[in-house]
């Protein structure tokens, strides 16, 4: 296992995991974020990975799309085991997908053009045209050897550009949403999960949480295994225009395909097995694009990862 994460189990010495992890959220949207943004060029011309990388943190916590498209595929671990990631964009009233089946289960949807796909050092940045929008969607990893802050970091971004292309205003709004799959090794596991408000020097943040109600650390072990503990966490600014919820993944993504909008309250049946209504953490934004092609909306999620430990040393956790 990589050595740099061991930071979070040193400061959680002092202090309460879950509370330095909020802090870190706070932190990193503010200056990480714009420092990741164009610091790496582009390795060969038309380079295209066996598989498109989209979370990287260690070998325990990573999700990929085996296909050439973001709407190929479920996201997977390495291992092949899916970790669900959901991406849709309403544009002027119909919704498209970006990441992730467009049609699965009670969804079934058009997905976007995708016109390009181009994987960095420390960024995959993927550009969709649809309906006069152009979409830009960056995943990006701090993962950068000669600065140790940010290769000790147990975070990494997801940012969507938006801009009109014809000249014309459009009505736009945006979804995100992850199951729990990544907290787990099966589905069958038992999750909980949470929301908190926290506080950073450009607005508040809407901080939303799951994780297995076990807590296994260290339960299992070897090769073609996932994470079984710890908790992840996705933050973003509660910024005019946004909302969040934890529901399943039917009702909230039905609700949004539908109106834009996502179910007004939390779901409160947990804890609750992975597999039963697949509950999900969601985001969602709208707002106008203007018929300048200049005028960009942005918006940004941070993903956390807290371990808790994230190495056992001659026996000690």
């Amino acid at each position: 296992r990589r050595g740099t994460p061991c930071l979070l189990t040193i400061l959680s010495k002092q202090m309460k995991s879950q509370h330095f992890i909020l802090l870190l959220l706070a932190a990193a949207l503010c200056f990480v974020v714009p420092r990741l943004s164009g610091t790496d060029a582009e390795l060969i011309k038309g380079f295209r990975p066996p598989s498109i990388p989209l979370l990287m943190m260690d070998p325990f916590v990573n999700i990929w799309m085996n296909g050439d498209n973001l709407t190929s595929d479920w996201t997977k671990m390495w291992t092949g085991t899916i970790k669900a990631w959901v991406g849709y964009c309403r544009i002027d009233g119909q919704t498209y997908a970006f990441l992730g089946p467009p049609s699965s289960g009670s969804v079934n949807i058009p997905a976007m053009y995708q016109q390009s796909l181009t994987v960095y050092p420390t960024r995959t940045v993927v550009v969709f045209n649809q309906n006069g929008i152009e979409l830009n969607v960056t995943f990006a990893s701090p993962q950068i050897p000669s600065n140790m802050d940010l290769l000790g970091l147990p975070t990494n971004y997801i940012s969507y550009s938006i801009r009109s292309v014809d000249m014309k205003q459009h009505q736009v709004e945006l979804y995100y949403d992850n199951t729990a799959e990544i907290t787990a090794a099966t589905v069958t596991e038992t999750v909980s999960w949470d929301r908190q408000t926290v506080s950073s020097p450009s607005g508040p943040l809407t901080v939303l949480r799951t994780g297995t109600t076990a807590q296994n650390v260290f339960g299992k072990y070897g090769d073609w295994v996932g994470i079984d503990w710890g908790y992840i966490y996705v933050s973003t600014l509660s910024v005019p225009g946004f909302s969040s919820v934890m529901s399943s993944s039917v009702f909230a993504r039905q609700q949004f395909i539908n109106t834009g909008t996502l179910p007004p309250h939390d779901d409160t049946n947990k804890p609750r097995a992975i597999n039963d209504n697949w509950p999900v953490l969601c985001f969602a934004w709208n707002f106008t694009i203007a018929a300048r092609s200049n005028q960009i909306q942005e918006r940004h999620v941070t993903i956390a990862y807290d371990e808790i430990y994230p190495i056992k040393w001659f026996g000690t956790n």
